[in-house]
């Protein structure tokens, strides 16, 4: 399955260097911890039998791309104003 990396080349050049530079000195962004959590979050859905865990990791999946699209919804925000 390909990478969706528009969030990435939406992101100016100056910030992707700034979260290269935590990332390599071991921190994350926020944006970018929330991808890891969607990730992880993913693999467990692909791994539960049970209809209502199931569920609830659907819901939590939804809820945390809700909440990186309004963090990027937020960036694009203030690059513009």
């Amino acid at each position: 399955k390909p990478l969706d990396l528009s969030a990435y080349f939406e992101t100016p050049e100056d910030v992707r260097m700034a979260y290269s530079l935590l990332q390599n000195a071991g921190m994350v962004s926020a944006e970018i911890e929330l991808l890891q959590e969607i990730a992880a979050l993913k693999e467990r859905l692909a791994e539960t039998r049970e209809e209502s865990q199931r569920s609830r990791v659907k819901r939590i999946i939804r809820e945390k791309q809700l909440q990186f699209d309004v963090m990027m919804e937020r960036q694009k925000k203030q690059r513009k104003g």
